[in-house]
């Protein structure tokens, strides 16, 4: 898999591949397409930052989707943020192999949990395969959103 930096491309391709991703699931997409592209402008308003925490997966030059994280809660955890595979990208890999990068990107950043929260209906049934096939757990306790779930990678134990 090819990483590429999020300025290698021009702004609004993160709002374009979340809108993309999420088309299939319509009262998601009217919710939160003022978020994504608000979410587009701050990665390109900030990315000589940015750039060490996500990055846009690519084949033959072309996005295949993108992933990023929050370290601003290291060393106790990191949270993976907005990640997607777009459509025609899902069924080969792709998603676990970006997954598997991003992680060894953030355990580099000496993190003691990695964090994400998903949803819990049927669309993102995909991403959870994809987060427990990289070795995150669902946790039992209460979700930190109504009709989401956490999953967890734990590194290392608080003393």
């Amino acid at each position: 898999m090819n990483a590429a930096l999020f300025g290698d491309f021009p702004r609004g391709t993160l709002y374009a591949m979340l809108k993309s991703t999420y088309q299939a699931n319509p009262v998601l997409t009217l919710r939160d397409s003022v978020a994504w592209k608000e979410f587009d402008d701050f990665v390109y308003d900030r990315l000589p930052m940015l750039e060490q925490y996500g990055f846009i997966s690519v084949e033959n030059g072309e996005p295949v989707g993108f992933v990023t994280w929050d370290p601003r809660g290291l060393p106790a955890e990191i949270r993976i943020g907005h990640n997607c595979i777009l459509p025609t990208f899902r069924g080969r890999g792709w998603g676990k192999a970006q997954l598997g990068l991003a992680l060894e990107r953030m355990i580099s950043q000496g993190p003691e949990t990695i964090t994400v929260v998903t949803g819990a209906d049927e669309f993102f049934a995909p991403a959870r395969r994809m987060y427990e096939a990289n070795g995150l757990t669902r946790q039992a306790d209460a979700p930190a959103v109504p009709g989401c779930v956490t999953y967890r990678l734990t590194l290392c134990e608080r003393r």
